[in-house]
């Protein structure tokens, strides 16, 4: 009986050797021995191939590419916008970023700071930190800035460049920095980042063309490339060594913004290409999301609240003082009115948290307001917004109910909110919110009075997949999907307070880690048996399309000049006819202005340049409030053109 069963286990495990030499004899040798042997990859019908792919140029994508390129990495950036609107938030933020001098203080800080709300691990926050210890090194030889010209704000002693959180220890140790003090709003340092990637050979670009799909293998869940969609067609580009998704977030996608934020009506200040593509294509391969409900408000004086459907510039310090309120539809009010909010965080509790706000809400005025509003230059700190938008925007009611009236506000509560108001600024204590004696002035009594709906500002989002310290995305498991990285604020750092300056820093520091991890040869793809090899034509290859460094000619006729200027979207190229010495026309050929702002300047300022005959006449042309760089690079393309002359 035991030999019996002793032969029986014996020629199991014969068989069992048989079988896994048959398997081995497979794997080792399929490439040679079969044509039925391959990886999942020979099985996709691919359109193109590249080293690394990365999806998005904003400020992360910019650095990415760079690093990846510089390891000798064939890079594609697949972008979704078009020319001149490409670059996130990274293009239109403020271009400041976060320094120290000091790394172990700042480190203590951004642990205080986190709190009991953070989800980062101390290994990240400390590759963070140190990042930023190292930030000015790393522009300055990576990326050409010139060290002398880079500009520490917090030593002006202007409060908002300063820490946001004075009272944590190891506030000291932050500086918020710029390439320059000029070098603020105009783009400056997403143009000195994304114009080095675009100076790499084996860079590629392509604008217009969003990533839709990662294709993962189904054995490792290995991600080996991406699915874009270019001139209307979805190509399948290979990524052999890696995926960069730095996709920014999720701001302009009221679906999303709803689900994780709770917020129905809002108006947003960033790019209008944040659309949260990336985190339906991440979670579609198993990534784990972080941070989800975190955003950020205006740095307003009162926090995160701009006027409905009003692109979401920072109201001035007008709304913050005076006979005007903010209620709710119940018409009590809900902020108080002066709060000087660090990125829309307020105080609540002791703790400074993005607050929800009433899904209807209303600044609520008297005449005497409404006369000091009127007398302003601009309403909104970047000056892009004239008091006629009070009249635009506005409803007006001759009497407390008259005005409830029209909007839904409930009129018993708005009388009671109003009295009760009147009361705390004659005395000079809010006894409800604590907005300062000098900030409240009690209502006139006479009417008419006016409402305009508030909603919240949303600066950006930054919640997507969790990434380590080594940039890759994490699944539920909390375990690197192969060949899949992150930076920026696609999934930022940010787990509750934000400094100014973090997320270009993040940018910057976790840009490079993922460009270089990307760019690192990786091991092959597992082989098994499939039926069918797919011969893949490989069109899209690096060097064979890519939307950059294509010589544009532009024609001239008799006593015609061409000028190029920087605008926000890139060059700004225009045409002058000179004749006599003077400028007689002025043409636009080339803008990638933002459409409502620096399109402003274009329409109102080339027929001013007519007649001009030097570089004073021109520099005496009037640029257009909230347009300025676009003014400046249009000032500087007509007296490029007259030089030529």
């Amino acid at each position: 009986m035991k030999k019996h069963l002793a032969f029986k286990m014996l020629a199991v495990a014969a068989i069992i050797l048989m079988v896994s030499a048959c398997v081995q004899t497979a794997q080792t040798a399929g490439r040679d021995a079969s044509k039925n042997v391959f990886t999942y990859a020979d099985t996709i019908a691919w359109d193109g191939e590249y080293d690394v792919v990365v999806i998005g140029f904003g400020g992360a994508g910019s650095v990415a590419a760079q690093y990846a390129a510089a390891e000798g990495a064939n890079v594609l950036i697949a972008e979704k916008a078009p020319e001149g609107h490409e670059g996130g938030n990274s293009r239109v933020c403020g271009q400041f970023f976060m320094s120290t001098d000091d790394y172990d203080s700042l480190l203590k800080h951004y642990k205080i700071k986190g709190g009991e709300t953070t989800t980062v691990s101390e290994t990240m926050l400390e590759t963070y930190v140190k990042g930023m210890a190292n930030i000015y090194d790393q522009l300055v030889n990576d990326f050409g800035a010139v060290r002398e010209n880079i500009f520490k704000w917090r030593s002006t002693g202007i409060q908002m460049y300063m820490s946001e959180y004075p009272e944590f220890e190891g506030a000291d140790a932050v500086n918020i920095s710029s390439l320059s003090r000029t070098d603020v709003g105009n783009s400056a340092l997403y143009k000195l980042l994304s114009s080095k990637a675009k100076s790499y050979s084996n860079v590629d670009v392509w604008f217009e063309s969003p990533a839709v799909k990662l294709i993962q293998e189904p054995e490792t869940k290995t991600i080996i490339g991406v699915v874009v969609e270019r001139n209307g067609e979805k190509l399948n580009i290979r990524a052999i060594n890696g995926v960069v998704m730095s996709l920014g977030g999720f701001e302009n996608n009221r679906e999303m913004i709803e689900n994780f934020l709770g917020l129905t009506d809002y108006v947003f200040s960033g790019s209008p290409y944040n659309t949260g593509d990336g985190i339906t294509m991440a979670t579609e391969v198993g990534a784990k999301l972080w941070h989800m409900e975190v955003y950020e408000g205006s740095m307003g004086p009162f926090g995160n609240v701009a006027f409905e459907g009003v692109h979401g510039w920072t109201v001035s310090n007008a709304f913050a003082t005076g006979s005007l309120i903010y209620v709710g539809e119940n018409g009590q009010r809900f902020l108080r009115e002066d709060e000087s909010a660090r990125h829309g965080h307020v105080s609540l509790g002791g703790v400074w948290v993005t607050p929800k706000r009433p899904e209807h809400a209303y600044l609520v005025f008297d005449q005497a307001k409404y006369e000091e509003l009127m007398a302003l230059d601009t309403l909104y700190a970047r000056g892009t917004v004239s008091p006629a938008i009070i009249d635009e925007k506005a409803v007006v009611g001759n009497t407390i109910e008259e005005l409830c009236s029209k909007t839904g506000i409930d009129y018993a509560g708005l009388s009671r909110e109003i009295s009760l108001y009147n009361n705390f600024a004659k005395t000079g204590e809010d006894l409800k919110l604590g907005r300062a004696a000098r900030n409240m002035a009690a209502f006139s009594g006479k009417g008419p009075y006016y409402a305009i709906r508030v909603v919240p500002n949303i600066l950006n989002t930054q919640g997507g997949p969790e990434r380590n310290e080594r940039t890759e995305i994490l699944d539920i498991n909390n375990k690197p999907i192969p060949h899949l990285y992150s930076a920026g604020e696609f999934g930022g750092i940010t787990s509750n307070m934000y400094t100014a300056g973090g997320n270009m820093a993040e940018t910057i520091i976790f840009g490079k880690i993922a460009g270089q991890n990307a760019a690192k040869n990786k091991k092959p793809l597992p082989e098994y048996v499939q039926r069918k090899k797919v011969e893949s034509k490989l069109v899209y290859v690096p060097g064979y399309e890519s939307d950059i460094n294509q010589d544009v000619v532009y024609e001239t006729g008799e006593n015609q000049y061409i000028g190029i200027g920087d605008g926000m979207g890139g060059d700004l190229v225009i045409r002058a006819t000179i004749e006599g010495g003077k400028i007689t026309a002025f043409e636009i050929l080339k803008n990638n202005e933002t459409p409502g702002i620096g399109s402003m300047a274009i329409e109102a300022m080339p027929t001013q340049f007519i007649g001009a005959g030097s570089e004073a006449d021109i520099n005496a042309v009037d640029g257009v409030t909230g347009a300025t760089v676009t003014s400046k690079a249009l000032r500087a393309a007509a007296i490029e053109a007259l030089s030529k002359q």
